[in-house]
């Protein structure tokens, strides 16, 4: 690197690092600002903005210039990095990452799929271990813009860890659901109202005898995590805080994927039937949830459940 760029760099990162926890706004944004006076390369500043910015466009576009640069300062590492390793051990480049991650959300919280799916696949080169977990959001990303073949093609490459992921399990599951709607188009629909299943056992059935493939998918996903499909019909889990830490395969993972993934299940209505369906069955035959999932599941419908709040997918409908 060019002496002067990183002794400009050092200095712009001193005049973050002095900030305190508790810092204002007005003091943070002061700070970011004189940082990247002093170098345009403190990737960290460009964060700060963002999450000040007051509109999510003005936020975008902080990002983008401070990807820009991140791109310029790590050029040389990421041209000469071991495509199968990555940069994500070269913790100089972590901030890059993380940057990149956080314009990709913003695409998604701003149906910028296209967007999106470029930055996470550009992630996915640059950090082929997907520390920062976002595949899963990359196969969602994927089926909403009917990238059939780019999710089929990532999900090949994944084999071996998509039926203990939560994310990519149910992830596959909804791309199999979407791929039998569109092969069926209103058959399923046809012979729902023939065979007129009446409760959940009847319903599975149903879905187990005309969409095989989906039903291994779902039962695969169940199996990663039980919970996904009962937390999505609970009103109020857009409202709930997100857990920071969460144990694979419990309810707050699930409230998680829930979180980001429900309204995708819900926009074509055969999808959200069919989660709500085998979680309710798995839930009626599966075994009692250890103490800390059922803590956890307590705690998640107590707050949700509450009924001053609107359901959430009435805000999807609308």
């Amino acid at each position: 690197m060019n002496p002067k760029i990183s002794s400009d760099m050092a200095r712009a990162e001193e005049i973050l690092s002095a900030l305190h926890d508790d810092a204002s706004d007005k003091v943070l944004k002061n700070a970011a600002e004189q940082a990247l006076a002093i170098s345009p390369y403190c990737l960290g500043a460009w964060q700060i903005l963002s999450e000040l910015a007051d509109t999510d466009e003005d936020a975008i576009t902080l990002l983008k210039k401070g990807a820009d640069h991140g791109r310029e300062l790590h050029a040389e590492l990421i041209a000469s990095v071991d495509p199968e390793d990555g940069i994500w051990g070269h913790i100089e480049a972590r901030d890059f990452m993380c940057l990149l991650h956080d314009l990709a959300i913003f695409y998604d919280a701003t149906d910028e799929l296209e967007q999106a799916v470029e930055i996470y696949e550009e992630m996915l080169r640059l950090n082929p271990g997907d520390n920062q977990g976002v595949r899963g959001d990359l196969l969602h990303d994927y089926i909403v813009l009917n990238q059939t073949a780019d999710a089929r093609a990532m999900l090949k490459r994944l084999d071996n860890i998509v039926e203990t992921d939560t994310s990519l399990a149910y992830g596959t599951a909804l791309l199999e659901i979407m791929v039998a709607m569109e092969d069926f188009e209103d058959a399923w629909m046809d012979e729902i109202e023939r065979q007129q299943p009446s409760d959940t056992a009847g319903f599975k059935k149903f879905f187990g005898k005309n969409f095989p493939v989906v039903d291994k998918a779902m039962k695969s996903a169940i199996k990663a995590n039980p919970y996904v499909g009962l937390i999505m019909t609970m009103p109020g889990i857009m409202e709930m805080e997100q857990p920071e830490l969460y144990s694979m395969g419990g309810p707050d993972e699930a409230l998680l994927y829930a979180h980001k993934h429900a309204p995708t299940w819900l926009a074509a209505f055969l999808p959200f039937v069919m989660v709500s369906t085998y979680a309710l069955q798995a839930n009626d035959n599966g075994s009692d949830p250890s103490p800390e999932h059922l803590e956890e599941l307590e705690a998640i419908s107590d707050f949700t459940t509450d009924p001053d709040f609107t359901p959430w997918w009435e805000d999807v409908v609308e």
